[in-house]
């Protein structure tokens, strides 16, 4: 399995167990977001909590994520997990 996959995995993994320790029920579509620099983790922390974490898995900024899926080098998904790792969502 590529280092992207299991990645991607996990980040899924994180966001629906945040969910589920919030009691946030994800709605399809994008979401509005405050500022990046507002926002603590910057661009990624905007990701994970304005969108990822409200929205519906394969929709709004999903997409963007699994687009790549298959090129082992996209940058998103490597950051986000970098992230969600540096803030503890993972052991």
């Amino acid at each position: 399995m590529l280092n992207l996959e299991r990645n991607f995995e996990e980040i899924v993994i994180g966001v629906e167990e945040i969910r589920k320790v919030l009691g946030v029920v994800p709605t399809p579509g994008l979401k509005p977001e405050g500022s990046c620099f507002a926002t603590r983790g910057g661009e990624m922390g905007n990701l994970l909590n304005a969108q990822l974490i409200k929205t519906t898995n394969g929709t709004g900024e999903w997409i963007s994520l699994t687009k790549n899926k298959g090129n082992n080098d996209n940058p998103v998904v490597n950051d986000l997990y970098q992230f969600m790792k540096s803030e503890g969502y993972f052991d």
